[in-house]
This record gives C-alpha cells, structure tokens and sequence, in this order.
C-alpha cells in the first residue's frame, strides 16, 4: 500500500520588496520552484484501533493516538492522520536561474483521511482535508491549518518523533498553508494507493495538493500571490485555460485555483527501518514543482493576488 506523503509543492509568490527582512526562503517574482525533505508517520485514535485494529499498540504515538502497523496490506481507515516533518532545501526562480539552497525553513504538518474511493484494480484514491483540533495528534493546527512553517529552524530527525518536531518548530513563525480554507470549491490532497502492497514495501507513488496561504507570521517574507493550478493533476483541479500554471479570471471557481499547487513522489522511509529516524515514510521532491508568477502590475490587471494580499495585511495588523 502506498503511504501518503506531505509536501509543500509549489509557492505563487511574487516579492513586493527587494529584499527579505528576515532570514529563510527568498521568493522572487516569476516561477519559484520549492524543493522539499519531508518525513512523516500514519496514526490512528486509540478508539478506531479498538474497533478495526491495524494499529502497533498503545504509547507508539502521541497521547489518544497508535502508529499504524505498514506491513498490512491496505491499512488504511478514515479518520486516520498522517503527521509529520518538513524541511525546504532549495527554491530555484526560472526566470532568473538563480538558486537558493535554504537550510533554516522546516515545519509540521498534519491531514486527515476523510475518503476512500475505488479507482481500478488494486488502487484505491484517498482523500485529506485538514485536521482541525481533534483529529491532529500532536494538536499543533489552528481552524484551516495543515501545513504550519518556520524559519530560523535547525530541523533534526534523531531521537524521537517529538523531538524532531521540536526541533521543526521552534524558530520564527512564516505562516500556514490550508486546504479549501478561501472557498469551498478550492483546495484538494490526495493520493493514489496500491492497497496490495504494504507500508513496508520499497515503492514510489504521486501525491497531489492545492493549498491556500491561509495565515502569516512575523517571518513571512513572500509578499503577494498569483493563484495556480497544477496542469498534471486532473481528477480534482483539471488544468486551467491553455494548459497553463497561471489561472485565469475564467479558471478561478471553476478548478482549484490556490496559492501553492503541484505534486510529489513518496516512498518507504528506510532509515525508519534501520532505526535512525523516527519517521515511517520520506518524500524526495528533485523536481521543483513549477509555479507561475506574475509581475505585481499583471496581478492588478488579471484581479488575482487580491485575496493574499488582504491575507497577509491582516496577520501583520
């Protein structure tokens, strides 16, 4: 069974000053391709692991929660989470060429499972929505929270799994990235499962996400954002007017438009294994995911950005 997989995909983002005030990721305007580590585990309430079992026991997870065991086939129930570690280590803007290998952004997020459906086969699509309070079992997110990020982090994934996380969340808040939290109609995260294989399995799957900016912090640094669509994506968002990144005044409403969108690979962690890490699964993402980025006055023109914009003016107010 393929396990899901977090990760930040692509960022919209269009710099509105020359320079970052604060240390961390440096976006520019144009396609700012996000290249991400992430490390995560599967756990399941105490309550569900009584009723449907599939779970390793009792203080394998946090408080009220059990990792789920990888080495059964399609293990896998709603309700389910998967928590975890992030950590960004390169944003490359196309249009400069320029590369910035970042050491010092990581961050925590959570989804939950809130659908199962049958594909073909032996695949099955499972669907995340955001956590909220009670089903994220470090209890970290806010309302309309997945993705919490900071700068200034020294990310380390020895010991144990609160600890990395620790370790993922202690520098200065940059903001939180959300599913659906703008409009109904936007935002999605899914995977594809093969429900023959097991969590243990040496496999490599794709995960697809559209997220909205949904909260900034004092780090944030991104200034304001076009809305994009992932144009190999085509169960939930489609791809938008011309097969284009950049979403259309047409696009919006009618596909997931949001402020970050694109996908990633996910495989078995083997250093879990091993017992160096305290993570079941790992996401390699070499191909920094592409966004589209226009410049501030083509943001005006096409009315897009606008709801970013208001975004971080509140968070800063």
């Amino acid at each position: 069974m393929t396990k899901y997989q977090k990760t930040l995909i692509a960022a919209a983002i269009a710099m509105l000053s020359a320079g970052a005030v604060h240390a961390g990721p440096v976006f520019m305007n144009g396609v700012n391709d996000v290249a991400f580590d992430v490390y995560e585990n599967q756990y399941r309430p105490d309550a569900s692991c009584t009723a449907v079992g599939g779970c390793m026991g009792s203080g394998t997870g946090p408080s009220g929660w059990q990792l789920v065991d990888r080495n059964i086939a399609g293990n896998v129930a709603l309700g389910d989470s998967f928590a975890g570690v992030a950590e960004i280590y390169q944003i490359l803007n196309e249009p400069s060429g320029i590369i910035n290998h970042v050491t010092d952004f990581s961050g925590y997020f959570a989804q939950t499972i809130t659908g199962l459906n049958f594909v073909s086969g032996t695949t099955y699509q499972i669907d995340f929505s955001n956590p909220g309070a009670g089903a994220d079992p470090f209890g970290l997110m806010g309302a309309n929270e997945s993705l919490l990020l900071y700068t200034g982090t020294s990310l380390s994934l020895g010991g144990t799994a609160a600890a990395s996380l620790v370790s993922a969340t202690t520098g200065t808040y940059w903001g939180a990235l959300g599913i659906g939290a703008v409009n109904p109609l936007n935002g999605y995260s899914y995977t594809l499962d093969n429900f023959a294989l097991s969590g243990s399995s040496s496999f490599v799957d794709k995960y697809y996400s559209a997220l909205d900016l949904v909260d900034v912090g004092p780090a944030y640094n991104a200034g304001n954002s076009g809305l994009v669509n992932d144009t190999s994506e085509a169960i939930v968002g489609g791809v938008t007017t011309g097969n284009v990144l950049l979403c259309a005044p047409g696009d919006i409403g009618s596909v997931a438009c949001t402020d970050f969108a694109g996908n990633a690979d996910i495989k078995n962690n083997p250093a879990f294994a091993a017992g160096s890490q305290p993570w079941e699964y790992v996401t390699n993402d070499p191909l920094y995911e592409i966004t589209t980025v226009p410049e501030p006055g083509t943001i005006a023109l096409l009315g897009m950005g606008l709801l970013g914009l208001a975004r971080a003016r509140r968070g800063a107010a």
